[in-house]
């Protein structure tokens, strides 16, 4: 005989130890699965996300001012090849004039200077080279991968190659003004033996009236006319006048030595191009003069003695 309450209670125990174990395994399963991902917001290493178009635009202007980097890098090496060689050959022509016993101290000098300036371009260059190299916010392509580091990078880079023109720039001032000081001093020193040069020419043009002198003495005592001649000798002196006062306006000039210091040596590069460009007008006025004389004087002879010929013919 069935008992209705006992097997219900059968069924009511048998259902409890069913929910019991899928509890259980719930909880079990549980603890194997990877526990539910946090809301985006507590997350302390949030996904990466696209750019926005502003972002990758910005990227892409730090990507090509790398590039740009990159290539004046390579131009700055250029430039400091370029350096080291005419260091080498400016070395090269002290050694020659060393050799020949020639004052190379000036030279010497504008090297020296020449030489600190650019290995103070050469710590710049290797900063920059350094900064680019390492390439911190950019992927070895050059691609941007993190904008504040890549930032820096060219900003560091940028600074250093900044410094480096600026020490470049004035180092080639500096010689290239060392260089038009010694072409001065070369040029006064050149002045001044073309003063003793002049002053020779001075002398021969008066031995020169001695002698045209002494001829026409001698003709007009054959009974000869020599108006002519004396016509261009006298003019031939009044040259020399002329001349001997262009000679006297660049001695005082070089005495003066405006611009130079009692060695010759350039103390003011404005005040001595002008002593220069003085004593060169008056030698150039000087040579003319007595070119132009000299060469009247000549035809007057040749004029006299071609018909003192033909009178006799």
């Amino acid at each position: 005989m069935r008992i209705p309450g006992l097997e219900l209670g059968k069924v009511l125990t048998a259902r409890s130890a069913l929910l019991a174990g899928i509890a259980a395994w719930a909880i079990f399963a549980m603890a194997l699965m990877p526990a539910a991902a946090a809301p985006a917001a507590a997350d302390p290493t949030p996904a990466p996300t696209a750019a926005t178009p502003q972002q990758a635009r910005g990227n892409i202007r730090l990507e090509r001012l790398l590039q740009q980097e990159q290539k004046a890098l390579a131009a700055e090496q250029k430039r400091l090849d370029q350096a080291n060689k005419l260091i080498s050959r400016i070395q090269d022509r002290i050694n020659q004039m060393k050799s020949s016993g020639r004052d190379s101290s000036q030279l010497e000098a504008a090297l020296s200077n020449f030489q600190n300036a650019v290995t103070s371009a050469q710590n710049s260059y290797d900063s920059a080279k350094e900064a680019l190299d390492a390439h911190a916010g950019f992927d070895a392509d050059g691609q941007v991968t993190d904008a504040t580091a890549a930032r820096n990078t060219l900003d560091t880079a940028r600074k250093a190659m900044q410094q480096f023109r600026q020490s470049m720039n004035q180092a080639v001032k500096e010689f290239r003004a060392a260089g038009s000081r010694m072409v001065l001093d070369n040029r006064f020193v050149r002045e001044q033996r073309r003063l003793s040069a002049e002053q020779r020419r001075l002398d021969r043009a008066n031995k020169v009236v001695a002698n045209t002198q002494a001829f026409i003495d001698k003709q007009k005592a054959a009974g000869k006319d020599t108006s002519g001649l004396e016509t261009a000798l006298d003019s031939f002196k009044t040259a020399i006048t002329s001349a001997q006062g262009d000679f006297d306006s660049a001695k005082q000039t070089l005495d003066a030595h405006s611009g130079f210091d009692a060695n010759g040596k350039v103390t003011d590069p404005v005040q001595a191009r002008d002593t220069l460009r003085t004593v060169a007008k008056a030698f150039q006025q000087l040579n003319q003069t007595l070119g132009q004389a000299g060469k009247d004087l000549r035809q007057a002879i040749k004029d006299f003695r071609a018909a003192s010929s033909d009178s006799k013919a």
